[in-house]
């Protein structure tokens, strides 16, 4: 205690140091560096909650190339039902193309592809459903409050006998939204 006494004693006998004001020249630069800060915040935080909500489950599939590696994909609740010749698919993580099969998975991002002479249906539930015609490519861009494909070029003819959320399918030329219950889009 005699120890902090003295030191006190120091203290308040000691002149006080001066005080220099801010520069006013560097508060701009300050104040750019704090906004950097808050925005590279902002963009990771909205990057991170936009990558991990989907509204479904994400799962991890071991990948062609590296079995013991993994990626993350959101499986919708959609299944590939008729195939007709060679129908293909690549995955939103992947830059290969693999052979469809019949009641497989499918997830968001996939793009199909039909070569001539083939075509497929995807099953959305069991009144709902898109034909894909021969010579098409087609990519499953959103499925949560709505569904949404990309019809890159082809044709397809979504048949929506039964209640559906919002569905769209966008093309190169504009984007239709699905009021009746059979429609066809062509791109050529």
């Amino acid at each position: 205690t005699q120890a902090r006494e003295r030191i006190e004693q120091k203290l308040a006998a000691a002149p006080a140091a001066p005080v220099r004001p801010v520069s006013r020249r560097f508060e701009p630069m300050r104040l750019a560096a704090a906004a950097t800060v808050v925005l590279a915040a902002g963009l990771l935080i909205g990057f991170v909650a936009g990558r991990t909500h989907r509204g479904e489950p994400v799962e991890t599939v071991p990948t062609a190339t590296a079995p013991l590696e993994t990626v993350s994909r959101v499986r919708v609740p959609m299944r590939v039902g008729e195939i007709q010749g060679t129908v293909l698919v690549r995955h939103e993580d992947s830059d290969s193309w693999r052979p469809v099969e019949r009641n497989g998975d499918v997830y968001l991002g996939d793009t199909f592809h039909t070569t001539a002479a083939s075509g497929f249906t995807l099953i959305l539930d069991k009144t709902n459903r898109v034909e894909i015609a021969q010579n098409s490519m087609l990519a499953l861009e959103s499925y949560d409050k709505k569904t949404q494909f990309y019809l890159e070029h082809g044709q397809c003819t979504p048949v929506l006998n039964g209640p559906h959320g919002p569905f769209f399918v966008r093309t190169p030329h504009g984007l239709m939204e699905a009021l009746g219950t059979e429609f066809t889009v062509t791109v050529e």
